[in-house]
């Protein structure tokens, strides 16, 4: 029997049709929703658990520049980065929404909870559409929400290659932490932000002490103030940068390896060590040509051999890079000269002990750089040099004519001093046979007190005489002192004796002399003469003592 035909149900089957699928669509609907504003995946910390909230708020503070961004799919939400310690995202996103909030809201970002060397920041007033971007190591962030007012003031986790979004929707002013594929969801649509703040806007560099007076500068991951993971290590001494280790490695006890590259151009065969410094037997090579090999303090050479463009090399203890003390002097040739007294062998002067090219031990003879064949030929070579430089000492006070000559140096002043001082010098002795000039009825009167500081010409103390051994001072350390010389005229010698008070201080002397007396070589008084007193450059280094440009050498 056919099926009989109701007229009312064809519209029931549609009826019912219409209601499924009106169900079906509010149940996705709504479960995307609440995918979307699900809150975040882990609660803020109770009042008291990190920083106070506002600490730091206004110091340092970046007013990023949040602008609307266009829609761009996708462009919002980077790759994650891998590893414990890579950075993390912070968005603050103002929903495109319409209401009466739409504009007016600011992110602040007041502190962290462990990691050292953040820096606090606020955003400019941000409107709907609108949304910042701000990259951070990972760890807890005190964030407010400004608008009109604190309306969110929580902690809130930032994790190691992951995406935090701080997400207002104007029309209610409610505020969400979106984690996950809740925060993922809401960034997806949007453009590239306008404004982002990258690790160096938020992070200071760690600062961390190295040998050698290094400072190391350490952009890379932390855990609270100790490097850890890998970043960029900028290497400064004495304030300046010296070498950069793009990827610089630090282990658990915040010890760094890793390839520096340094600004003045060498280059190293080697990486820094477990110490923070080159490792020992690592090569450097510098642009002007130089090549040391050996042992470093920090990156700097401490001890070794250092090769030189002119085919001579260096052994011996450096000091900031050049060496100090004496060593041993490899020359082109290949002699050694042992206890060298620098790598320049144009400033070898006297004999030296030696290792010839063959092997051989001997003795290198040199005057002033210039390498002597034989020891005749040196000892000759040293007594015309000595017996010129007595000459050249003489010379430098000529007497008058028909005058015995004068003192080899005239007592210690200065060029410039007053004129009676600067004026001032021994009288030449009356011609032989003259009956010495009277002593004074009366004693000079009493020199003021002499004080001395405790640097430099100041601590002058001892005995001194020039090279040729001519001339002589005598300091007691005590501001009193004596001077003698031995002077010639014609064919006869005399001597001159005078004592004298004096002060010193770092650079500069001051005497005041008493009465000087010329003899003959029997001991005869011949003249006395009363010099005035005045002041001297000076300078002392422990064992040279220059006064007024004359050179004494302490005995």
């Amino acid at each position: 029997m056919p099926e009989r035909a109701y007229p009312g149900k064809p519209v029931r089957r549609l009826a019912l049709w219409l209601c499924l699928a009106a169900a079906t669509a509010l149940l996705t609907g709504c479960l995307a929703v609440l995918d979307t504003f699900a809150p975040g995946a882990g609660k803020a910390p109770a009042a008291g658990a990190g920083p106070a909230a506002g600490a730091g708020a206004e110091a340092g503070a970046v007013a990023p520049d949040a602008r609307a961004a266009t829609p761009r799919a996708t462009a919002a939400v980077r790759p994650a980065a891998s590893g414990p310690h890579a950075p993390g995202d912070l968005y603050f996103v103002i929903a495109d929404q319409q209401g009466r909030n739409t504009q007016g809201w600011r992110l602040q970002v007041t502190a962290a909870a462990a990691q050292q060397g953040f820096m606090p920041f606020l955003s400019t007033a941000m409107g709907a559409g609108m949304y910042l971007k701000a990259q951070l190591w990972p760890d807890r962030y005190q964030v407010r929400v400004l608008a009109q007012g604190p309306l969110f003031d929580a902690w809130v986790p930032v994790g190691s290659g992951a995406a935090t979004v701080v997400y207002v929707e104007p029309s209610s002013g409610a505020v969400s932490v979106l984690q996950g594929v809740a925060a993922e969801q809401v960034l997806a649509p949007l453009g590239p932000a306008a404004r982002e703040l990258r690790l160096r806007q938020t992070y200071q560099p760690l600062r961390i002490a190295l040998p050698a007076g290094l400072e190391g500068r350490y952009y890379g991951p932390r855990e609270g103030n100790k490097p850890a993971g890998r970043g960029q290590l900028d290497l400064f001494q004495r304030q300046k940068r010296v070498a950069t280790v793009e990827e610089a490695a630090a282990d658990e006890q915040g010890q760094f390896t890793g390839q520096p590259v340094f600004v003045d151009g060498r280059k190293v065969d080697g990486a820094l060590g477990q110490d923070n410094g080159l490792q020992d037997g690592v090569t450097t090579e510098y642009q002007d040509g130089r090549i040391f090999k050996g042992r470093y303090e920090g990156v700097e050479p401490r001890e070794g051999t250092m090769r030189y463009p002119d085919g001579t090399a260096w052994t011996g203890v450096f000091e900031r890079g050049e060496p100090v003390g004496e060593g041993a002097l490899k020359l082109a040739d290949g002699t050694v000269i042992l206890k060298a007294p620098g790598p320049d062998a144009t400033e070898l002067d006297g004999i030296y002990a030696c290792v010839m090219p063959n092997g051989r031990k001997g003795q290198c003879r040199y005057i002033e750089g210039e390498r002597i064949a034989s020891s005749a030929d040196y000892t000759r070579r040293v007594e015309a040099r000595r017996r010129a430089k007595a000459a050249a000492e003489q010379a430098a006070l000529p007497p008058p004519s028909g005058q015995p000559k004068a003192a080899e140096e005239a007592p210690p002043r200065a060029p410039d001093a007053a004129p009676a001082a600067s004026g001032a010098k021994p009288a030449a002795p009356p011609p032989a046979g003259a009956a010495p000039a009277p002593a004074p009825e009366q004693a000079p009167p009493q020199a003021p007190a002499m004080t001395q500081s405790g640097s430099g010409c100041g601590r002058v103390n001892g005995q001194y005489a020039t090279n040729s051994g001519l001339s002589k001072l005598t300091f007691d350390g005590r501001g009193r002192g004596h001077m003698w010389q031995h002077t010639y005229g014609g064919a006869r010698s005399y001597t001159f004796d005078i004592d004298f008070r004096y002060s010193g201080s770092h650079d500069s002397m001051r005497f005041e002399y008493e009465e000087g007396i010329y003899r003959d070589a029997g001991g005869k008084v011949l003249s006395r003469q009363k010099i005035p007193g005045g002041s001297a450059s000076c300078s002392y280094d422990g064992r040279l003592l220059n006064i007024g440009g004359t050179k004494y050498f302490k005995q």
